[in-house]
């Protein structure tokens, strides 16, 4: 299951519309995979693409947001190139999940996991983890975009 919700506010309906029009093409889907919702009651304008990519056991969020002066072709662009990464690989964690699952891992139970290139903030978290539990935590470079994430629990 791959679909795309557009949010925007307070925007002229020509934004989303791009967005969604450049997201298919860059993706090749059809119209039913992008959606576009309006939050019309909200205080602020803006607009984000988030993007749900769903398999039997795991789904990834996959976000881009539009700024001022950026052009919607550059924002879908943006989104499309994530999710092709995250498609193009065999590891079912994403990067921005990847950083949120060290501390917890760690503290409770441990465990392994197969992600992308660990990010900064990955990197950064790993190393906040490891100065409480020292040795606690290994990435190990599998292949390009590979990476096993070894998480040992730290209350042994």
């Amino acid at each position: 299951r791959r679909v795309s919700a557009i949010h925007a506010a307070h925007l002229p309906d020509s934004v989303p519309e791009r967005e969604g029009r450049f997201l298919r093409q860059e993706l090749k889907w059809w119209d039913g995979h992008v959606n576009t919702v309006q939050h019309d009651s909200s205080r602020g304008g803006g607009n984000a693409i988030c993007m749900l990519l769903g398999f039997e056991h795991i789904e990834e969020v996959v976000t881009g947001f539009g700024e001022r002066g950026v052009p919607a072709k550059r924002v879908s662009r943006s989104v499309a190139r994530q999710a092709r990464r995250y498609l193009g690989t065999q590891a079912p964690v994403g990067e921005h999940l990847a950083d949120q699952l060290l501390a917890p891992l760690a503290v409770l139970a441990g465990g392994v996991f197969r992600t992308l290139n660990p990010s900064s903030h990955t990197l950064t978290n790993a190393k906040v983890v490891q100065a409480f539990l020292p040795d606690s935590i290994e990435i190990e470079e599998l292949g390009p975009e590979d990476h096993r994430v070894t998480v040992r629990a730290g209350r042994d």
